[in-house]
């Protein structure tokens, strides 16, 4: 048999460290990331590639600034919350999103990899905690049920024994379209961990650069069957006046997040499943999964790329 080959180094891999573009970001300028060997010893999980900038930007949500969904970690909630990124790599989004949450109101982080990419997390994560809590790192190769089942078992059951997963986190996942079926097999896993009782259905926060719209067209094709998403859009804050006691602003017209930067196209999605879809078997079979598994196919991608057409900023 022949041994399956590390998707982090692929043929001919040639990666540099990456430059945020977004002055905002501070990422670049975190002394425990060191890209340049991380990208030696890791490959592609050792760079922070470009959609966790803007991914960055997003979860930090800065003041003066309006986004639209608003994040989905920040909503106000009640009660614990399991919160999972997929693909960690280097950590820095996890960095970010331990900061939104709360150990001591029973939030947990849990940050997931691969498990040669594991050590990079453990390392760079190293001392960074929740309020009253650090972020767990596990291993969770995309597809694997048993993997995606131990970390719900482990961090997913309160007392009363339901599953609180809140909400997935992931960037830059979408390139190799030999690890989108089961990128998709693990959204699904991870989403339809829940009592079916329960009025909370986890959200999906994704970032995504196109690279090569031919090969990933198939996912979101796919994943738009189970999953109602939509772009998250931001507008700025220009002044503030006071009347009295009420506080009127004025904001800059809407742009989409990510659109136009000078290192391509970027979009951020928010998504949850289609209730329906909760009732429905997931096909075992690759082929039936990514052709709808007998619901049609999703156009909302190719819907969203034909409305950006002649709109190169991405304002309205």
């Amino acid at each position: 048999m022949t041994p399956r080959a590390n998707p982090n180094f692929p043929l001919n891999l040639d990666i540099s460290p990456s430059i945020s573009t977004d002055r905002s970001s501070d990422l670049e300028g975190a002394g425990f990331l060191d890209q340049e060997s991380s990208i030696r010893d890791f490959g592609i999980a050792g760079k922070i590639w470009e959609s966790a900038y803007v991914l960055d930007e997003y979860l930090r949500s800065s003041d003066g600034m309006e986004y639209d969904p608003p994040c989905p970690v920040l909503k106000p909630h009640t009660g614990s919350r399991l919160v999972v990124e997929l693909g960690s790599g280097t950590g820095v989004n996890a960095l970010a999103l331990g900061k939104l949450l709360d150990a001591s109101a029973g939030d947990v982080l849990v940050a997931t990899d691969l498990d040669d990419v594991c050590p990079l997390l453990l390392k760079n994560l190293q001392g960074c905690t929740l309020p009253n809590g650090p972020i767990a790192v596990r291993p969770l190769c995309w597809g694997d049920s048993a993997q995606g089942e131990s970390i719900l078992s482990e961090f997913g059951d309160d007392d009363r024994g339901m599953m609180r997963a809140a909400h997935i986190v992931c960037s830059d996942l979408i390139y190799f379209p030999e690890l989108l079926t089961p990128l998709l097999r693990s959204l699904l896993h991870l989403t339809s961990a829940i009592q079916r009782t329960t009025p909370d259905i986890p959200s999906v926060t994704i970032s995504y650069k196109i690279r090569s719209l031919p090969k990933e067209m198939p996912f979101w094709a796919a994943f738009g069957v189970w999953f109602d998403y939509q772009p998250v859009w931001r507008r700025a804050q220009r002044s503030a006046s006071r009347l009295g006691s009420t506080v009127t602003s004025e904001f800059s017209g809407w742009s989409r997040l990510g659109a136009a930067r000078d290192d391509g196209d970027i979009f951020v999605f928010v998504a949850q499943r289609r209730p329906e879809s909760l009732l429905w078997d997931i096909p075992a079979a690759d082929v039936a999964l990514m052709s709808g598994a007998g619901h049609g196919a999703d156009d909302t991608f190719e819907r969203l790329l034909l409305m950006s057409i002649g709109d190169d900023d991405g304002t309205l």
